[in-house]
């Protein structure tokens, strides 16, 4: 199976490598998510910027990017991306903090188009309403740590589950972990 038809394994999952014609469609929308406030965030640029360098392999112009409706990317956006797509969108209402709440209408207009039901969706509502406890419960609530916790204790005993814990927290660097990002620059 070719490089793309397999798509990056990160964490667990497998990220898609869509053609570049659906990569930019994409993009367009991702840009629109990371913009509501009018210029694209830094966040939501670096993560773009890195998608398309580990995910979609293309190099486009982020700032080239022209608005699309949500109706016109689920015409040309297929099912199994669009969870994807989705996803990634989630995560670009959130890298730069608190999320608008045009950002989380967005994101949900998307969401409803290409018929993806995501449950993060109600984190990012309760974070661009402002309420960042509800938004954090909710969020460790529909987040991985407990796998996350249960596959430490397996490989690396309790200690190690502790240190993933407070790693999460930034209160603990694990040079093992860090090395590979550190290498993306």
């Amino acid at each position: 199976m070719s490089d793309s038809a397999r798509g990056l394994r990160m964490m667990g999952m497998t990220l898609q490598t869509p053609p570049p014609e659906l990569a930019h469609l994409g993009l367009r929308a991702m840009r629109m998510v990371g913009s509501t406030a009018g210029t694209l965030r830094p966040g939501a640029r670096r993560l773009m910027t890195a998608a398309q360098a580990l995910v979609l392999r293309t190099d486009v112009n982020l700032d080239t990017l022209t608005p699309i409706a949500p109706a016109e990317l689920a015409q040309a956006f297929p099912a199994p991306l669009a969870r994807q797509l989705v996803s990634a969108m989630v995560v670009a209402s959130l890298v730069d903090g608190p999320p608008q709440k045009e950002t989380s209408r967005l994101v949900a207009e998307f969401a409803q188009a290409l018929g993806v039901d995501e449950p993060a969706l109600a984190t990012v509502d309760l974070f661009a309403r402002g309420h960042l406890l509800l938004g954090t419960l909710d969020f460790h609530r529909r987040s991985n740590i407990r796998g996350m916790v249960q596959t430490e204790l397996e490989r690396r005993g309790l200690w190690g589950a502790v240190k993933s814990v407070l790693g999460i927290r930034g209160l603990v660097e694990d040079p093992e972990v860090a090395r590979p990002f550190l290498a993306l620059g």
